[in-house]
């Protein structure tokens, strides 16, 4: 999970800039893509599962569009649902 709260937070400080690197925030984004896939199938919560797959399409899509209101939206999104999965594995144990 620490991968995911990662890329949350490195994307709101990338953001922050006056002048966006998106060629940087699209490596973030593809990484967290990368690490929500190895993660998604050991979700049992089906709902939250869901929440954290549109979470990450909104990065892709913010991302691709260099749609920085949207993008900082999404990398919240992506801590607010770490907390929630790390719950859940949590739980797990």
């Amino acid at each position: 999970m620490s991968l995911l709260d990662y890329a949350g937070f490195k994307l709101h400080v990338l953001d922050a800039a006056p002048q966006p690197d998106w060629d940087a925030m699209r490596k973030i984004v593809t990484e967290a893509v990368a690490w929500w896939d190895a993660t998604k199938s050991k979700v049992t919560d089906h709902k939250l599962r869901d929440a954290f797959n549109s979470t990450v399409r909104g990065m892709q899509q913010a991302a691709r569009t260099e749609n920085r209101p949207m993008l900082h939206f999404a990398a919240q999104m992506d801590l607010d649902l770490v907390d929630l999965l790390e719950k859940h594995f949590e739980s797990k144990k």
